[in-house]
């Protein structure tokens, strides 16, 4: 039973991470969107978002995760942050909310 929640849990995460994507990329020129992937790069070597859309991205993502659990999940910024030897996915991303709901770190 745990594991159908966590199931259902990263289902809801992941239809959350990418209904933000369909949101930045309607915002963005069609050459700057992003894949919806979960190999797609978020920063360090071929990422395809700069400083202002990663902010956007997090703010739409925030919100729809506010809607969806019902309580404000905070972003790390550092999570964004990364050099090319680090870079971060959107699948890095989806593990990061996952843990984050799971150990109820929310505001």
């Amino acid at each position: 039973m745990a594991a159908s929640n966590a199931e259902d849990q990263r289902a809801q995460i992941q239809a959350l991470v990418y209904a933000s994507v369909d949101v930045l990329n309607e915002e963005l020129d069609a050459l700057e969107g992003l894949e919806k992937s979960p190999e797609a790069r978020l920063s360090g070597e071929g990422a395809s978002l700069d400083s202002l859309a990663i902010v956007s991205f997090q703010m739409i993502l925030e919100e729809k995760l506010a809607e969806q659990f019902g309580a404000e999940l905070l972003l790390d910024s550092s999570f964004f942050e990364s050099d090319d030897a680090t870079p971060r996915t959107l699948g890095d991303l989806m593990d990061y909310l996952l843990a984050a709901l799971e150990a109820g770190k929310t505001a």
